[in-house]
């Protein structure tokens, strides 16, 4: 390993693809095709689905000193927002949508070479944040920046007992964005575990994989992943004990979703802080601890603006989204986001935490709770989408919805509107875009004004 945060990976085994496997020599023999391929553009829009494709544009591009842009979704408007301003951008989706040189061609001594330059490439990669509290923001980043927040989920990794020769990643969560770039990219790249081609979305993909590994003698996977979509594959993975560890993040997970899914003691559930800002920043163990503890190399401090954290692999710190509250030993309590609490009757609550709860429910696939401010308090409603397996009817779950956020909060908290949709409309991290959450509430708002309809009966 060169440096910190250098090049590392298993010689054998770099990356698993549904037909293959990637060596490290076979990862650097294709980057430098790419480099190649790429030279003539100024940045790298990559979309690349799956995970190895990815890896050698963003490494090629690196090597090269060009910009790798990471747009926040794959909506145009997005995407053009993100490119705009550079002269000659390539798109890619994949490796075939560039004019691959043969790899075999290119000299070996140059291969090799790539593994000592690639921590010092010049490149940036430009990520965005996620839209979920209004416009998506530009930030950049570098190798050192990247692999040095990916050292958090690679501890994490290790205080459940596995070793980067001995387990695969795997990740829902899209490698375009900030925690899936460090969680289930840079993990491979820089701290020497092996990463799985093909994103997991459902429970097929699950089996999929663990037959692919198996295979391959391989007994023991980490699931990177987000609250929405573990809810959604919770019923699946406490039939997989081979998924041993679970890594969540852009969203608070309720402590009973956690501790469902470590019952059987087949896996351990941690949470990853963080934001674009400053990338991953503490974890904890959602089933047995309230409080978070920073990565090594952290630094938390107040001031008038909120917490502001900084860390030598940064660029630049920043301020935190969220109100904290130190405890002993720089560990501390999330308290929420700001201008996150709900106030009602005198009464304050975080509205994470409202979310977390409702999204913990048995009886329901996905659901939010939507703040609207009306005077000078708040009001609260909620919409769900019912479990496919509840054998409840609407006016039953309404109800359940109530009793379940009744078990957990003040009444005052308890949502008196309780709306059924079919689908909440989240993005591939799993949160909802400023824009949807607005429209969803509006929605809301109009089916409540109907009148209701009066149900007449006739005797025969």
């Amino acid at each position: 390993m060169i440096g910190k945060h250098g090049f590392s990976s298993s010689a054998d085994r770099f990356c698993i693809t549904s037909t293959t496997t990637k060596s490290r020599s076979d990862f650097l023999a294709d980057v430098a095709a790419a480099r190649i391929a790429l030279a003539a553009h100024d940045a790298i829009c990559n979309m690349a689905l799956r995970r190895y494709d990815f890896m050698v544009l963003l490494a090629a591009a690196l090597l090269n000193g060009q910009t790798t842009v990471l747009p926040s979704s794959r909506a145009r408007r997005a995407i053009a927002a993100a490119v705009e301003g550079w002269a000659s951008v390539l798109f890619a989706e994949s490796l075939g949508d560039v004019a691959m040189p043969d790899a075999a061609a290119v000299v070996a001594d140059d291969i090799d070479a790539l593994a000592d330059q690639l921590p010092f490439a010049p490149g940036e990669v430009h990520v965005f944040t996620s839209g979920s509290t209004g416009e998506p923001v530009r930030h950049v980043k570098t190798w050192d920046i990247l692999a040095g927040g990916a050292r958090l989920a690679a501890e994490v990794i290790g205080r459940a007992g596995l070793r980067p020769d001995q387990c695969v990643i795997v990740g829902t969560t899209p490698h375009q964005h900030m925690f899936g770039l460090e969680a289930a990219v840079f993990t491979g790249l820089a701290h020497g575990f092996c990463l799985y081609d093909a994103p997991v979305f459902y429970p097929a993909d699950l089996e999929s994989l663990v037959a692919r590994v198996e295979a391959l003698d391989i007994n023991e996977l980490v699931l990177i992943t987000s609250p929405p979509h573990l809810k959604f594959l919770q019923e699946a993975l406490r039939q997989t004990p081979q998924v041993r560890c679970i890594i969540s993040a852009t969203a608070p997970l309720h402590r009973d979703v956690a501790a469902r899914l470590e019952a059987d003691g087949a896996r351990r559930v941690f949470e990853i802080y963080g934001s674009t800002e400053t990338g991953s920043l503490a974890w904890r163990r959602t089933a047995t601890n309230e409080l978070w503890t920073p990565l090594e190399g952290f630094r938390l401090t107040p001031g008038e603006d909120g917490w502001f954290a900084d860390a030598q692999h940064l660029a630049h710190g920043a301020i935190l989204g969220d109100d904290i509250e130190l405890s002993v030993g720089s560990r501390f309590r999330l308290l929420g986001r700001h201008g996150d609490m709900v106030r009602i009757a005198g009464k304050r609550q975080s509205l994470g935490a409202l979310n977390a709860a409702l999204t913990a429910m048995p009886d329901i696939r996905d659901g939010v709770v939507i703040r609207e401010t009306v005077g000078d308090e708040d009001r609260l409603s909620v919409f769900v989408v019912p479990d496919p397996a509840s054998t409840m009817d609407t006016g039953a779950l309404r109800q359940a919805v109530r009793m379940h956020m009744r078990s957990h909060f003040d009444l005052v908290f308890v949502p008196r509107r309780v709306q059924i949709i079919d689908q909440i409309p989240r993005g591939e991290t799993g949160k909802i875009a400023a824009g949807d959450l607005a429209a969803l509430a509006a929605s809301g708002s109009k089916l409540a004004a109907k009148p209701a309809t009066r149900r007449t009966s006739r005797r025969n």
